[in-house]
Order: C-alpha cells, then structure tokens, then sequence
C-alpha cells in the first residue's frame, strides 16, 4: 500500500496552514485570530522598550540590580521579537516582572512600567 502526504494551504481565512496523510505525520495548524496576537506581541515589545527605559533611568536601584534587571528583560524581548513568543515565554516574564514588582513597589515610573507589561503579558497568555 503507497503513503501519500496531501498538504493543504488555505490563505486569507480561519486556517492557516495543514497536513493530512500517514497519521504519524499529519498536523493541522489553526490559528484563528493572527492580526490580534500579532498586535498583542507588538504591544508586549513596545512595553518591554518602555520598561527596560525606566529601568535605565531609575536612580534608586543600584547597578547590579539594574544590571540584572536588564539582562532578564532584554533576554524576554530578543526571544519575542525572534517570533519566539510562546506561552513559557510569557510565563517566565510574568514570573521574573512579579519578583521585580516586589522589589520596586515604591518606586512611581518602574512600578508603572512593570505593571502595564504585566498586564499585556496576562492579556497574552489567556490569548493562547
């Protein structure tokens, strides 16, 4: 008996992309709202801009701190802007943005930036 592999590329609807053939292989990729996720992850990579500014600008942390601080966010936003935004992506940014927010909670601009990129990474993980 002769496998055959059929993949099927439906542009411009719900369907984004699918493969049906031997059942080992077959996938099917549904992607139903890809302007909304894609505005989202704009979003998330604007707020990441804002917060690695304030964390630049902060006066009342010192340089290790800002340094570490930096590192994670900078880390999280390459990965994202790499189109790697998967949901253990945002999972340990909202992780790492909840222990800074307890760390900065008195500091007014750093406590706000942290707060709006929570809130777009929350929003995002209910997304996917």
């Amino acid at each position: 008996m002769e496998k055959n592999n059929v993949t099927i590329s439906i542009s411009g609807g719900d369907i984004k992309s699918s493969q049906i053939g031997d059942n080992r292989h077959a996938k099917m990729v549904v992607n139903t709202d890809t302007d909304v996720q894609n505005d989202k992850i704009e979003e998330l990579k604007q707020q990441l801009a804002k917060l690695i500014q304030s964390i630049e600008a902060e006066t009342e942390i010192d340089q290790e701190t800002k340094d570490e601080y930096l590192m994670t966010i900078s880390g999280a936003k390459t990965q994202i802007e790499n189109g790697k935004c998967s949901k253990g992506v945002l999972r340990g940014l909202n992780k790492t943005l909840d222990e800074f927010s307890g760390v900065v909670t008195g500091m007014g601009a750093l406590g706000q930036a942290i707060s709006a990129t929570v809130d777009v990474v929350e929003t995002m993980m209910k997304s996917f």
